[in-house]
Order: structure tokens, then C-alpha cells, then sequence
């Protein structure tokens, strides 16, 4: 009888636990949904965004502008995200999210009215997803989610976004594209509001929130102070951290080529005869191959070792970038893009690892923001410089000199670091 009694005493102290880890992982799982659904709809429209502009009357040199306000937008967005999660906590952060994605949505809708609007779609877009790129990796890492998992995921969101988006933009137009993002973005709402309430009836979330709850305060005062603040914070941390300045640098050159990838590159395929779909489809197998071999991340880490990843893959993808200016024939390309995608493929799990290796639970999502703000202002310089170049020049010299400038920046990269000593 004693033991009867012990056992009903000590059962409640060993169940929750166990219903927690559940609803941990159901939490992981809505987030990592969340962040597929969010990069398939990015696929689908951010290739076509400088087709779009050409086809209702911009100039070349407007085009880029249109694509740099995004990432203009994302560059001072990314590193207030983390400091504002760390006060208002990630559920209402994430709906936040979901709603100003359904903004960005009714605004490319009715763009064609008003073409204005489309730079103003692309300035809530741009801050829909800062929030969705910093605050859900920094998410994961706390929940000791899987990276490797989330970055494969989000990866075949991109797989699958190009295409799509470049059959439907080929048969039914820019207008169909995107009555499919707004579908998207009321079900990105959804997903945010359901985590939000899974969130609120348990009481492990105080683990990973109890950092915000303490000074959780989201008045508009405290809000510019904080954001200040994480300018602070990122600036101490680049400054500092030895890993998470390597991320932050190959981030920077990444979102370089991520920036041509969106404006200079679609505009190239277009005129030397691809179609949308064909665009979609250049897109989509540097993706697959990118998502691929994000899978095999540890075992070639244990080889190489996380540096020297990232410089070889960088060093793939200028040499990639450089063929892709001099090569017309299709399949050749698509060949290419493949190997553009290996490159790609293995930096951005190994990015976040590094920030999360270097940094401890108060400063994760400050290490997230920074690295995407540097990138973010790499893709935005990116745009400017080389829609310039091509606007004055070519599109393919255009291109040649970005690939030529990424491969030049892996190996100074390789010979600063082997002076400082790589880390691991």
C-alpha cells in the first residue's frame, strides 16, 4: 500500500515532462511548416518580381531599385527582429509574421492598379519574412530543434516555388501568382495563430521565454531603446566572436549572389529565351541540390571541418556564377545551376551552427539578425552595383564580373583565416 502511494505522489512530477517534450516538438514541427510554406511562396515570386516590373513599363535601372528596397528593407529589419522576440516572445512575433505576409499579398494584388504599391509590397514582404528567417532558426536552436531538418525543408519550399510560380506566370499571369501567395499567407496566419495557442497551454514555453518574460514591456519607448541596443549587441558580437564573424562575412558574398540571382540573372535567362518556367527550373535545381546536401552537413563537417566548407563552397559558387554569364545552351545551364547549388548548399546550416556554437540563449537571435542583416546588405548592394553594370554594359559581363569578385573573396577568405587559425 505504501508503494501504491508512493507511485501516485511521484507519477505527476514524471508525466509532464514527457507531455512537454511532445508539445516541444509539436511547436518545432508548426514553425518548420511555417518556414516551408513561407519559402515556397518566396520561390514563386521573388524570381519574377524584375520580369513583373519589365513587363508593366520599368526601366532596368527602376527594376533594381525595386529589388533593392527589399533588401534594404530586410537589412535594418533583422537585427531589431531578435531584440523585439526577446520582449514580446515568438508566438506573437510569428503572427505578426503571418499577418503582414497577407498585407504584402493584397498589395502585389492590386499593384497593377497602382504600381507604387508594388514597392510597397515589397518593403512588408521584405519584413514578414526578417521576422520568419531570424526569429524561427533561433527558435529551433533553443528547442534544440534540428537545423539540418529545417534548412532541408525550407529548401524544398524553393524547390518547388520556381516552378510553380513560372507555369502559373506563363499560362495565367503575374495576377494568378499571386491570388496563390495570398492563399499561402491566410494558411502562414493560420499556422502562426495555432502556435501561438499551443504556446499559451503549456508551461515548459517558460523555459525558452524566460529571458523575455522578465522585461516585457512592448511600449513604443522601450521598443526604439531595445532596438538600439541590439545594434549594440551585433556590433559587440562581430567584433568578438570568432565564428560568428566567418558566418556574418560568407553570409555577406551568399546574399550577394542570392541579390543577383533575383534581378540580374532572371532578366539574363529571359533574353537569351527561357521562359518562366524554364527560369523556375534553373531555380529550382540549385535548390534541390542544395537541399540535398544539407542532409550529409555532419559527415563532411567532421572531414573538412565547418571553415573550410564554407570557403570551398563559396569558391564553387563565384566559379559557377562566372560559367552561367557564357553559356547559352539550356541543359548546360541547368547543369550549372546544379553546381552553383552544391556550393550553396552546405552554408547555411553550418552559418547558423556557428552563431549558435559562439553565442549563448540571450544573444542567439542578436547572432540570427546580424548575420542576416550583413547578408541582407550584400544582396542590396548587389542589386544596385550589378543592375547598374548591366544597364550600362551587358547582362552576361554583368554577371561574370559578380562570379569573378565571389571567387577572389573565398580564396582572400582562405588566406586571412589560415593566418588566424581556422575554427571547427
Amino acid at each position: 500500500m505504501p508503494n501504491k502511494h508512493q507511485n501516485k505522489n511521484t507519477q505527476p512530477k514524471t508525466k509532464p515532462p514527457q507531455q512537454n517534450g511532445a508539445k516541444m516538438e509539436t511547436k518545432v514541427k508548426l514553425l518548420i511548416t511555417y518556414a516551408t510554406l513561407a519559402s515556397l511562396s518566396m520561390g514563386m515570386i521573388f524570381p519574377y518580381i524584375p520580369l513583373y516590373g519589365q513587363e508593366i513599363g520599368m526601366p532596368i535601372s527602376l527594376i533594381g531599385y525595386l529589388v533593392f528596397v527589399y533588401y534594404l528593407t530586410e537589412m535594418f529589419t533583422r537585427i531589431p527582429v531578435g531584440q523585439i522576440t526577446n520582449q514580446i516572445g515568438y508566438p506573437k512575433i510569428t503572427i505578426t509574421a503571418g499577418i503582414l505576409s497577407i498585407i504584402s499579398a493584397t498589395l502585389y494584388l492590386t499593384s497593377n492598379l497602382i504600381w507604387p504599391l508594388l514597392f510597397l509590397a515589397q518593403i512588408t514582404f521584405a519584413i514578414a519574412f526578417a521576422i520568419a528567417w531570424v526569429s524561427i532558426p533561433a527558435y529551433i536552436t533553443k528547442a534544440k530543434g534540428s537545423l539540418p531538418k529545417y534548412t532541408f525543408l525550407v529548401g524544398i519550399g524553393w524547390l518547388f516555388g520556381p516552378p510553380i510560380g513560372g507555369i502559373t506566370r506563363d499560362y495565367y499571369g503575374m495576377t494568378h501568382l499571386f491570388i496563390i501567395l495570398t492563399i499561402i499567407s491566410i494558411t502562414l496566419l493560420t499556422i502562426s495563430i495555432y502556435f501561438y495557442k499551443h504556446t499559451q497551454t503549456q508551461n515548459h514555453s517558460k523555459n525558452l521565454q524566460k529571458n523575455t518574460n522578465k522585461n516585457r514591456k512592448p511600449t513604443l519607448k522601450n521598443t526604439i531603446k531595445s532596438t538600439k541596443n541590439s545594434y549594440k549587441k551585433a556590433h559587440h558580437l562581430l567584433l568578438n566572436r570568432k565564428k560568428v564573424l566567418i558566418a556574418t562575412l560568407v553570409s555577406l558574398i551568399m546574399f550577394m549572389s542570392f541579390g543577383l540571382l533575383a534581378s540580374v540573372i532572371p532578366l539574363h535567362l529571359e533574353d537569351i529565351g527561357f521562359t518562366s518556367f524554364m527560369i523556375g527550373i534553373f531555380a529550382a535545381t540549385q535548390t534541390t541540390i542544395s537541399s540535398a546536401i544539407r542532409l550529409k552537413t555532419n559527415p563532411i563537417v567532421k572531414i573538412l571541418g565547418r571553415v573550410n566548407i564554407l570557403i570551398i563552397g563559396t569558391a564553387i559558387c563565384g566559379i559557377a556564377i562566372s560559367t552561367v554569364s557564357i553559356i547559352t545552351h539550356p541543359t548546360t545551364l541547368i547543369l550549372i545551376s546544379a553546381i552553383w547549388g552544391l556550393g550553396h548548399g552546405l552554408y547555411l546550416p553550418i552559418a547558423f551552427d556557428l552563431i549558435a556554437d559562439d553565442t549563448n540563449i540571450e544573444e542567439r537571435d542578436i547572432g540570427m539578425g546580424l548575420r542576416g542583416t550583413v547578408g541582407t546588405a550584400g544582396s542590396a548592394i548587389s542589386v544596385l552595383t550589378f543592375m547598374y553594370l548591366a544597364e550600362i554594359t551587358t547582362f552576361s559581363l554583368s554577371i561574370a564580373t559578380f562570379g569573378i569578385i565571389m571567387t577572389t573573396f573565398a580564396i582572400t577568405l582562405h588566406i586571412y583565416w589560415k593566418q588566424k587559425g581556422t575554427c571547427r
